[in-house]
């Protein structure tokens, strides 16, 4: 998660933006469906290839249509299956989401879906940890407010990375910085005296 925080952090008011990457709800169900498909144009492929070519059709020998079969069908699979793969690495890898942070509220955004949750509003933040073969990969993150539920997939920075909660944007939601007071004096790095 990269972090980027303002040149006047804890002087004035509470200032926090990075990025970071989060995955889409719907990722399982992809996944499941391109491996379903792989699965059937494994087997249904090499017949449509042989049927459009003719190739085996024309002999009278069955050893023919077969040895054509498993030719096509080895090709085939391999390619299909490299697609598949690739696709599935896509979609586990999640996308870019953006937040900032200030005194009243967190901000995200991504390039479908853009949220803004005021401190005072948030009832609770929990946190599911995925695992993915025994590795950490992220925490399932849910956020109540008075408004709704809402869900988001949190993916660690680096596979098998131990990530806190602390070090994911969602925990400004739990524990919001202190608004800042013009009245208190404040030394240069922010602490009251």
């Amino acid at each position: 998660m990269e972090v980027y925080r303002d040149a006047l952090d804890n002087r004035f008011e509470f200032r926090q933006s990075g990025s970071f990457s989060m995955r889409s709800s719907f990722a399982r169900g992809y996944c499941v469906i391109i491996i379903c498909a792989a699965i059937f144009l494994s087997f249904a492929f090499p017949f449509f290839l042989i049927w459009m070519t003719g190739i085996g059709f024309k002999d009278e020998h069955v050893w023919s249509f077969f040895g054509y079969y498993m030719l096509t069908s080895g090709v085939s699979v391999v390619i299909i299956w490299a697609i598949a793969l690739i696709l599935i690495n896509i979609i586990r890898k999640g996308y870019k989401c953006s937040y900032s942070a200030d005194e009243k509220s967190l901000k995200l955004f991504s390039k479908w879906r853009s949220a803004e949750y005021k401190y005072e509003d948030v009832r609770y933040v929990t946190y599911l940890p995925m695992r993915s073969f025994g590795k950490m990969i992220g925490y399932e993150v849910t956020i109540q407010t008075r408004n709704g539920t809402d869900e988001y997939i949190y993916l660690s920075p680096f596979k098998g990375e131990t990530i806190k909660q602390e070090n994911t944007p969602f925990y400004i939601l739990q524990h919001p910085p202190a608004p800042y007071e013009p009245g208190k004096e404040y030394d240069d790095i922010g602490i009251v005296f």
